[in-house]
């Protein structure tokens, strides 16, 4: 379990030669508690939360606050409970969640509950 996400990118200027991004519900995640983390094709980091799904958009830079878009049940996750990310060949993102998966199709949210078939 994590509370909350962090980055850490090389800094000539900062003294231990890095520099520590930390990313919490502060920052914009829909819940402070991570449960898994899981960076795609396209270098985007998304967290796994008990209130939905946080994808922090690649491009963090100068200590800028990235741009982060969340998921919920709201959006069409089955469930907000989100355990577990992952993405299939055609890019497209599985979420496990406590009410089944939830796919994420070119912006678009198809929950699948496998109770129902």
């Amino acid at each position: 379990m994590m509370l909350g996400v962090f980055k850490a990118v090389k800094d000539a200027n900062e003294p231990n030669g890095y520099k520590l991004y930390n990313y919490s519900k502060n920052e914009g995640l829909v819940y402070r508690t991570v449960w898994d983390l899981f960076e795609d094709r396209d270098g985007n980091l998304w967290a796994a939360t008990r209130e939905g799904v946080s994808k922090i958009v690649k491009g963090i830079d100068s200590g800028k606050f990235p741009v982060i878009q969340n998921y919920t049940k709201n959006d069409g996750l089955i469930h907000n409970s989100v355990l577990s990310i992952f993405q299939d060949s055609k890019k497209n993102m599985w979420f496990g969640t406590e009410g089944g998966l939830s796919k994420l199709i070119l912006n678009k949210e198809e929950g699948y509950d496998p109770k129902s078939e």
